[in-house]
């Protein structure tokens, strides 16, 4: 089996691709994700009331206030975290 080998003209010089790629990391892409945060630890523990699937955490800026949210587009099932965390201690 014969290889062939297309040596294609460069339309970006690396230089510029480095320099482009750095510039977009260095952009908030909107979300973060964060496997273990202290605030929201009770995510993808506990089950939404309506539908039955694991609720999300999540982090209002402007508030600074957690939520956790159903996963569900329809459900909108969305709860205070300091809330749901201390229901949570009072049942431990």
């Amino acid at each position: 089996m014969k290889r062939f080998i297309h040596n294609q003209e460069k339309l970006v010089s690396r230089e510029l691709f480095l320099k482009v790629n750095g510039l977009l990391d260095q952009n908030a892409h909107g979300y973060s994700l964060n496997e273990e945060n202290t605030d929201i630890p009770l995510k993808r523990f506990l089950t939404c009331g309506h539908c039955g699937r694991p609720l999300r955490g999540y982090l209002v800026r402007k508030k600074k206030i957690n939520y956790y949210k159903c996963s569900t587009k329809s459900c909108c099932n969305n709860k205070n975290a300091e809330v749901l965390n201390s229901r949570f201690i009072k049942i431990l």
